[in-house]
C-alpha cells in the first residue's frame, strides 16, 4: 500500500511526464528522466564503431541489434531505427541499400 506521500510524488512524476514534450524517457538510478531524443545517438556512433563501421558498410539490423543487446535498457528497436534514419539524413551515416526496412540496408559512418 502506498502512503498519502508517495502517490503524491507518483502523481507529480506522472504529471511531469505528461507535459513534457520529450519523446524518450531512461532510468537513472531510481529516476525516470525525460530527455532529448537525440540522447542516446552518440551511443549508436559508438556501437557503429565497434562494428567497425567508419572502415565498411555493416547491416542496419546488426547496428540496431548491437544497441539493443548493449544499451543497460531496453528500448524499442522500432525507436533505434528511426534514431539511425535520422542519423542518415543528417549526414553522420551513409546509406546503401533500401530504407524499406532495417534489414534491407547497410550504413557506415560518414565522420571519423
Amino acid at each position: 500500500m502506498l502512503t498519502n506521500l508517495e502517490k503524491t510524488n507518483l502523481k507529480k512524476e506522472w504529471e511531469t511526464f505528461l507535459n513534457s514534450t520529450n519523446l524518450l524517457r531512461v532510468r537513472k538510478g531510481d529516476l525516470v528522466l525525460s530527455v532529448e531524443e537525440n540522447h542516446l545517438d552518440s551511443f549508436i556512433i559508438e556501437c557503429a564503431k565497434k562494428l567497425d563501421a567508419q572502415n565498411s558498410f555493416c547491416d542496419a539490423i546488426r547496428l540496431i541489434g548491437t544497441t539493443l543487446s548493449d544499451y543497460e535498457q531496453l528500448i524499442q528497436d522500432r525507436f533505434w531505427e528511426y534514431r539511425l534514419r535520422t542519423l542518415i539524413t543528417q549526414g553522420i551515416f551513409k546509406i546503401e541499400g533500401s530504407l524499406e526496412s532495417y534489414s534491407t540496408y547497410k550504413v557506415k559512418l560518414a565522420i571519423k
